[in-house]
């Protein structure tokens, strides 16, 4: 249906890192299908499963374009990422965990607003809606986000994700791998974008926290961390993510608490209210600090 499209026909690549999800991941391609409105590929990278993922990949959805990358041992969530982006056929990518699934249709939406060359990724958390000020890219309403936003899916371009030299390995056991990646595109100058929607409905939701809640098995700190690595046994349920992201700190040999580093959560929330007005305007004396001020024509005329 969708795999059949010329070299001129403007598509996306989804892209799916997975590690121990063959039970997930029927229902996340399939979503990614059934809600399809737009030309895709996918690609899934099986980062060395011990489970039964190897054998379950063939059986996923007939009509799905997928290289199936089984390196046989485990390489790590953002040189899986990494891979994928390599591989993709499309400048513009749509990264989703292997146990989300999409719940509206979303790439037509992704492919819109990153036309705008000051977004460097798209975030899909809960909807924004009566903005004050929201842009327009081909009739795709959106925001400028007051934050990085989630990490579970993340849609971006292959430009940037080049320019940032692409996925920081080094912090991928800390859980901190899609904090390092959407910093270094904020600190590149580039604006964090989300769907701005009249309707309540999640874009993407997370299968396992909904399922499992308190019984998945790599559930770490927090209810929102269900697919953190196991990394995280040794501590409880209830502890708070402070000292979480210190165990994780001190096992990767990293700190977060670097002044302006790329896991530094706090600084760059803070940083992020600070460029991003409650009324969705820029701050541009603020914006002067990682360049995002060359954006101020393009945005102030939208």
């Amino acid at each position: 249906m969708i795999n059949n499209f010329s070299d001129e026909t403007p598509f996306i690549s989804v892209i799916i890192p997975g590690y121990n999800r063959y039970n997930y991941l029927k229902e996340v391609v399939d979503s990614i299908h059934d809600t399809a409105d737009f030309p895709f590929e996918l690609l899934i990278h099986d980062d060395g499963s011990v489970d039964n993922t190897k054998e379950y990949l063939p059986n996923l959805n007939p009509n799905v374009s997928t290289f199936i990358l089984n390196q046989g041992l485990n390489m790590g969530l953002s040189e899986s990422i990494n891979r994928l982006v390599r591989l993709a056929g499309s400048n513009y990518i749509l990264m989703l965990n292997a146990d989300v699934k999409v719940t509206r249709p979303i790439l037509q939406d992704t492919f819109n607003i990153l036309q705008k060359p000051y977004v460097g990724h798209i975030t899909f958390g809960p909807p924004l809606c009566n903005i004050k000020n929201e842009l327009n890219s081909n009739g795709t309403r959106f925001a400028l986000l007051r934050g990085m936003g989630q990490g579970c899916a993340l849609a971006f371009t292959k430009t940037v994700w080049n320019l940032v030299e692409g996925w920081n390995n080094k912090t991928a056991a800390s859980s901190n791998a899609d904090v390092s990646f959407m910093v270094r595109v904020i600190r590149n100058g580039y604006f964090p974008a989300v769907f701005v929607k009249d309707t309540a409905d999640l874009s993407v939701c997370n299968i396992s926290m909904e399922r499992c809640r308190n019984s998945d098995s790599t559930i770490a700190g927090t209810p929102a961390d269900c697919s953190l690595p196991k990394l995280f046994n040794t501590l409880t349920y209830r502890q708070d993510s402070r000292k979480r992201y210190e165990a994780a700190a001190n096992a990767m040999q990293i700190t977060y608490k670097e002044p302006e580093g790329e896991v530094n959560i706090h600084y760059w929330h803070t940083f992020m209210t600070q460029l991003i007005t409650e009324e969705n305007r820029v701050n541009w004396n603020e914006a002067k600090r990682y360049g995002h001020t060359k954006w101020k024509d393009l945005i102030e005329s939208a």
